[in-house]
């Protein structure tokens, strides 16, 4: 790496149990461009890191070199470890992304696995060594596929590096190369909803007793029911604004303003 270049991989110790690692660059024994990750280097800097530290490690990586990422994926494999892929794990990155005991990915990420690439010269005896040894090389990388908990065969695996495939989120994790997708906004929506409950709950244990009669559509109290239910949760999420919104206006000694305004209606909008 030329001298005065800084390394673009980082690791930040968030708080007294866990510390996140970002390989954001390609991974190489040869760091030239600030974005390059070498082994060595990343592995100094997991040392430093105490044992008892859970890590994330957040990749978004073309790949690089079979020996780095298989030295890098070692290291993290023995330690306790969530790996994310935050845009693309492909090639040696990949293997990087299988470390992890949980391997999440972001709904708009992907994987890539295919197989060693080398470039020999020589003759025909020294391609024929060569090709041998990029059958080796392939064995290793399906090998830490295998380990991580791929659901696919080791035949159906051979066939998908063959074809080089890129893998989607969902492919992901029915194939077993990741374990679960990254969802803020329905993590977000459940503990709304959760918040909510106690109201809805309550709306309807304080609901007037319908008498059902024959001639009444069951549609009718089922509309009913669902209209008071919809009030509290609507009553609730008011409240909840009104009040970050105070807190807001505190912190910036600013008038409370939201962009987001439910109204009394029930209607979710945007105020202009």
């Amino acid at each position: 790496m030329p001298k005065g270049l800084t390394m673009y991989y980082n690791i930040v110790e968030s708080d007294d149990s866990t510390a996140e690692i970002y390989i954001y660059g390609d991974i190489t024994s040869w760091p030239w461009l600030d974005s390059d990750v070498s082994s060595y280097r990343l592995a100094n800097k997991i040392a430093a890191i105490s044992e008892d530290k859970h890590i994330n490690v957040h990749v978004n990586s073309y790949g690089g070199e079979v020996a780095e990422g298989l030295a890098i994926y070692n290291i993290l494999k023995n330690r306790e470890c969530t790996t994310f892929c935050d845009g693309f794990a492909a090639s040696a990155a990949s293997v990087v992304f299988m470390a992890g005991k949980k391997r999440v990915m972001n709904k708009s990420s992907m994987l890539f696995i295919h197989n060693a690439i080398g470039y020999y010269r020589g003759n025909a005896q020294d391609l024929e060594k060569g090709a041998e040894d990029l059958k080796k090389m392939n064995e290793i990388i399906r090998n830490a596929y295998i380990e991580a908990g791929v659901t696919v065969s080791a035949e159906e695996l051979e066939a998908m590096m063959n074809k080089e495939e890129w893998i989607l989120p969902q492919d992901a994790v029915t194939y077993g190369f990741a374990t679960e997708i990254d969802d803020a906004s329905d993590e977000a929506y459940d503990e709304l909803f959760q918040n909510c409950l106690p109201s809805i709950m309550n709306s309807l244990a304080n609901t007037e007793t319908i008498t059902v009669e024959d001639d009444i559509p069951l549609q009718d109290l089922i509309n009913k029911v669902v209209e008071q239910t919809v009030s509290a949760v609507l009553n609730r999420l008011n409240q909840k604004l009104d009040i970050e919104e105070q807190n807001n206006s505190l912190i910036n000694n600013k008038e409370p303003k939201s962009d987001l305004n439910i109204n009394r209606s029930g209607f979710l909008g945007f105020k202009k």
